[in-house]
């Protein structure tokens, strides 16, 4: 989770030196956001097998 983090931070810079537009962010983070759920549930899934 953490390079998701790193990613989070680099859309949030990106986001306020206006290198993406408010549209371009909100899409970006939405899908970081949904790949975060599935990671998450895909590391449970893990642990619950074992």
């Amino acid at each position: 989770m953490g390079s998701l983090s790193e990613l989070e931070c680099y859309l949030e810079l990106s986001h306020d030196l206006n290198y993406l537009s408010d549209e371009d962010y909100t899409v970006y983070l939405d899908r970081l956001i949904e790949v975060r759920r599935m990671l998450a549930a895909f590391i449970q899934t893990v642990r619950n097998k074992r």
